[in-house]
């Protein structure tokens, strides 16, 4: 479904606006130049436009906060730019409880004095998480005591800020799942979630692990029925983890909805964390966005920020910094054409030093908080763009150097040719496995080196992309195109050497694995099959690593493709020349 949905849909987040004191009055899009694109040092962020106030008409602008950003430039930064302000980590379970029965909302709650005071409003995060919970809560217990806990819990910390959070992320990142997702929404929940486990034991007829989902927001509905209930989650620009959440808030809404007989929802709102990249492909965020308005629910943007993989230590170089800038112009761009259904845009961190994802430099502003490229993009994406220039998505280009190396043999001199890659765009929210990788050509193959870094390896699925193990993808007439033809292979080996393929028989492809102080390192040999190389041959190509533990691919990480379907579309690979 395309265009925007009636504003009647959804409803929109409260009055729009709040005050963020040192307000720029009368502060539009427009008056930011489309210059925009500056070099140099510029001005701090707080004498810059509000974007709080740019979008005072769109949705609130957010952003997290925590004990070392309420003082000083930082609070400076927050109050002058963002209306809505969500915990970094001081709200979670683990930050407000760690024995049964015994809570500590002293920090918690002089931080929200300090944001109520500054007029900003506040939404909670997290009533219910795999990560960061509290042992007691559902930690080798019954299924009936993990509900009671629940209960106790909900009941407890959504009661204490009651009247204090517009809203509540009431469960976060409950959907993990590898593959295309089969309709049932149970079989994609993640595996690895106590509250899954504690919910399965000791099940009578007609009880199940996912039954926790939605008790949960059922006792957050009653501990606090003013508050606007949310479910939260990453990579929900990915098609078939959209599907997943789609279906589950589907099913507990609709039976919900019979229950009472009225016009509210259980879970009210869809939060799109946006942890994206500069290769991250803004159309995947919007056709999510549409179908999550189908289910007639909110959108938050979450999480938001844009990381540049492979950034050197030292900052970003001017054409990263304009890439990673297109791409928050294009976001932005999206979300004002959505506006009508979006609570809130939430950048996750103030600025680059102080980012969970540091080393890719994902914010708008730089650790002295200053501006970056990508704060200009934010406030005015129409001028930046026409500025700019409103470029394709970024694919990542590498370099296979000539030579014929030895498979298996490490210190083989001819990969002293050869660049060396980082491969660590994750897939997912958490850091797993990482590597590197080089490349070699001669007149038959390509040769493929990939180092990964894996303290502890699992080959206990019978699904081989559910084994630690690396995949390379190559598309030797690089055509673009959405589907596999000729020339185009997809070329998986363990940590064991065991070779699997996806759309071709892998003919004549040989490969090496050595272990390593840190992981493995895996050689591989992939014959041309419909091309004659020279140099300046130019191919689709990208390199994945999977990283499992318990029978389960716990992270996937690639060179380029951010979308996680390389296995299926070859226009997501990047680009490797013949040199």
């Amino acid at each position: 479904m395309a265009g925007v949905l009636p504003a009647a849909s959804v409803p929109a987040c409260g009055a729009p606006g709040t005050d963020t004191g040192e307000k720029s009055a009368g502060t539009s899009a427009r008056e930011i130049p489309a210059s925009s694109v500056p070099s140099g040092k510029i001005q701090p962020g707080w004498e810059l436009p509000s974007l709080a106030d740019i979008y005072r008409e769109d949705f609130k602008i957010g952003n997290v906060f925590g004990p070392d950003t309420l003082s000083g430039d930082s609070f400076r930064l927050i109050r002058r730019h963002f209306n809505i302000l969500t915990a970094e980590n001081n709200m979670k379970p683990a930050s407000l409880t760690r024995e049964k029965g015994v809570y500590d909302f002293d920090t918690a709650d002089a931080m929200l004095s300090e944001i109520s005071a500054a007029g900003i409003a506040v939404h909670g995060h997290t009533l219910g998480w795999h990560a960061q919970s509290a042992a007691w809560l559902n930690t080798g217990v019954t299924r009936t005591e993990a509900a009671e806990n629940m209960r106790a819990y909900v009941q407890t910390v959504a009661g204490h800020f009651r009247g204090k959070v517009v809203s509540w992320d009431v469960l976060n990142e409950g959907v993990d799942f590898s593959g295309s997702f089969g309709g049932n929404w149970h079989d994609a929940l993640r595996r690895d979630s106590d509250w899954y486990a504690a919910f399965g034991s000791e099940a009578k007829k007609g009880e199940n692990p996912w039954d926790y989902v939605e008790l949960l927001f059922r006792e957050a509905r009653k501990a606090d029925p003013d508050a606007v209930l949310y479910y939260n989650d990453y990579n929900l620009n990915l098609s078939e983890k959209a599907d997943a959440v789609c279906a589950m808030v589907q099913d507990i809404n609709d039976r919900y909805r019979k229950e009472t007989g009225g016009p509210r929802l259980l879970i009210e709102g869809v939060g799109m964390q946006g942890h994206y990249t500069i290769g991250t492909d803004p159309k995947s965020v919007e056709k999510s966005i549409q179908k999550f308005l189908r289910l007639g629910v909110r959108i938050s943007i979450s999480e938001l920020d844009v990381g540049v993989p492979g950034a050197e230590p030292g900052g970003l170089t001017p054409e990263q910094e304009k890439r990673q800038a297109i791409v928050y112009a294009k976001l932005f761009q999206i979300f004002k054409k959505y506006a009508a259904s979006i609570d809130r845009v939430t950048f996750w961190g103030l600025d680059d030093a102080r980012s969970w994802r540091a080393e890719s430099f994902p914010l708008l502003f730089n650790g002295d908080l200053s501006a970056k490229q990508a704060y200009y993009a934010v406030a005015d994406p129409d001028g930046y763009l026409a500025k700019a220039g409103s470029e394709e998505t970024f694919r990542q280009s590498a370099e296979a150097a000539p030579g014929t190396p030895v498979l298996g043999k490490g210190q083989d001199p001819a990969w002293d040719k050869a660049r060396e890659y980082p491969v660590t765009q994750q897939l997912q929210a958490w850091n797993y496995a990482s590597g590197t990788m080089k490349a070699l050509w001669d007149p038959d193959a390509l040769y493929v080196r990939v180092q990964v870094r894996d303290a502890s390896l699992d080959a206990s699925s019978a699904n081989a992309w559910e084994q630690d193990s690396v995949e390379c993808f190559v598309s030797e007439s690089d055509n673009r195109t959405d589907a596999y033809g000729d020339g185009d292979g997809q070329y998986r080996v363990s940590f064991r050497n065991d070779r699997s393929f996806g759309s071709t028989d892998g003919a004549g492809v040989q490969s090496a694995v050595e272990k390593t102080e840190d992981g493995y390192c895996v050689t591989m040999k992939i014959p041309f099959r419909t091309v004659k190389p020279a140099s300046g041959t130019k191919m689709g190509f990208d390199v994945q690593i999977n990283d499992a533990a318990d029978g389960v691919r716990k992270g996937v990480v690639t060179w380029n493709d951010p979308t996680g379907r390389a296995y299926t579309d070859p226009s997501v690979f990047g680009e490797i020349v013949l040199r």
